[in-house]
């Protein structure tokens, strides 16, 4: 974890760096991280200028810091703008080949596809974004199909709800800053989004219609490891014009089901104690 510095001998440049187990923070990682931060789903690609509005460096520095990173893989160019580059998408694959999470959610993502007919997707926090790390598609022809790698924000959608409600950690990085609604239906007014926060937590489990996605209905369930802490969502999601109500009804117990047998896979007991 970071810290501040605040031993007395240090002097210079390093004085107020923050430490990293007992180091100092290489400050050109932290500008590294925040330049491929400015990158969201809302804008994937990003002219250099852009870049360094979002990222808060000087033009100067960002465009030094964008000709390395294109160098190397991480940014890729097209035209005059930028996005991330495919080295990203390779080390993706291998961090997600060793979670275990991924490693066991197959055969449950394939049952709840199965059962439900709907596409599947499994997510794990990253910062203020819910990343699907595993899916399974439906094959209806009308389906919102699920891409490994696809980032959402939290406060829209069925997902992103599972997190706020079941990670501590996730309200405090969603922050108080405005909240961007992608649909008419996106909650952007924080008090509501706590008090819709507060149902799923009540209930143990998310729905929402149309808050990311015009025309989408989605169920999303948690995901509990072995230390009871909250390790993913599982959830699915389909048109309104199949998920009517009383199939969403239907389906919910599918979905808690998949958490339920997921969470038992990473060790965890009875989550019932958990959901309260």
């Amino acid at each position: 974890m970071a810290k501040k510095n605040t031993d007395p001998s240090t002097s210079g440049a390093t004085a107020d760096r923050e430490q990293v187990d007992g180091v100092s923070r290489l400050l050109v990682l932290v500008k590294m991280r925040r330049i491929l931060d400015a990158f969201t789903p809302a804008r994937p690609e990003l002219s250099a200028s852009e870049i360094s509005v979002a990222a808060g460096l000087p033009a100067s520095t960002t465009t030094r810091f964008i000709r390395n990173l294109e160098y190397d893989g991480l940014l890729e160019r097209v035209g005059d703008r930028y996005r991330i580059g495919l080295a990203v998408v390779r080390w993706a694959g291998t961090a997600l080949r060793g979670r275990d999470l991924v490693d066991i959610a197959g055969p449950v993502l394939t049952w709840l596809r199965d059962e439900t007919g709907e596409s599947v997707q499994l997510c794990v926090r990253e910062g203020r974004f819910a990343v699907i790390i595993n899916a399974a598609s439906s094959f209806h022809s009308v389906a919102r199909q699920m891409r490994i790698g696809e980032v959402n924000y939290l406060h829209a959608g069925a997902t992103g709800k599972i997190f706020l409600a079941f990670d501590p950690g996730a309200m405090t990085a969603l922050g108080t800053g405005p909240l961007e609604a992608f649909t008419s239906r996106t909650i952007t007014d924080h008090e509501k989004l706590l008090a819709s926060v507060a149902e799923v937590r009540a209930q143990g489990y998310a729905v929402t219609a149309e808050e990311r996605n015009d025309g989408a209905v989605g169920i999303s369930a948690p995901v509990f490891d072995a230390a009871r802490r909250l390790a993913g969502s599982i959830g699915i999601s389909g048109p309104t014009s199949r998920m009517t109500p009383a199939m969403v009804e239907a389906q919910v117990p599918l979905v808690v089901e998949a958490g339920r047998r997921l969470s038992e896979s990473l060790g965890t007991g009875s989550i019932a104690s958990i959901i309260q």
